[in-house]
């Protein structure tokens, strides 16, 4: 026996059945088209993203000047690229729905985007301490060159998506419910 709902449109309390409070249960919603353009259009992005990754992770290979820590660096930061309009378009189309699913996106963009940051912030400690012999320039300022920091906002972006999607299952109004004898 599913427990009574009471809810209040703000005239007088209806009741109906409570939907099932399984996070494993889809909600079926309907999809706002904007929503829906949007996630198509990340959809569309990710071949590209792809390709120029591609493309970077082979010019590494051949070239080899900058090191393993570079190409692992590159590597992560396409990875994330490409999980953030992954993720982000799935999320969109209405793909992701459960909020077991939007946890588990949202902790995997976490954490690919915390690494990195990591690797991020350990290539500009690593290139201020080779080239403040040349540059008589602080930490931060060098954070503003565009060459860290916008690989900075990428991680941060990632992050802040990825906390969005996670808490975007708790959004949902909570019903008032009740389980009195009476009301059943």
């Amino acid at each position: 026996m599913q427990p009574l709902v009471l809810t209040n449109d703000g005239s007088n309390v209806t009741s109906v059945t409570q939907p099932p409070s399984n996070p494993q249960v889809p909600i079926n919603t309907s999809q706002n088209p904007i929503a829906m353009t949007i996630g198509i259009v990340c959809f569309l992005l990710v071949l590209p993203a792809m390709i120029v990754a591609l493309f970077e992770f082979i010019n590494q290979a051949d070239n080899g000047w900058y090191g393993p820590l570079f190409t692992i660096s590159s590597l992560v930061n396409s990875i994330t690229i490409i999980t953030i309009l992954l993720l982000s378009g799935s999320y969109f189309t209405g793909l992701i729905r459960t909020s077991v699913q939007k946890r588990t996106c949202g902790a995997i963009l976490i954490g690919i985007s915390s690494l990195n940051l990591l690797l991020r912030v350990f290539e500009l400690l690593n290139y201020h301490s080779e080239m403040s012999q040349y540059y008589d320039e602080s930490l931060f300022e060098m954070m503003l060159w565009p060459m860290h920091h916008e690989q900075l906002e990428l991680a941060f972006l990632g992050i802040i998506i990825g906390g969005l999607m996670m808490n975007s299952s708790h959004n949902q109004e909570q019903p008032l419910t009740t389980t009195s004898p009476i009301f059943q």
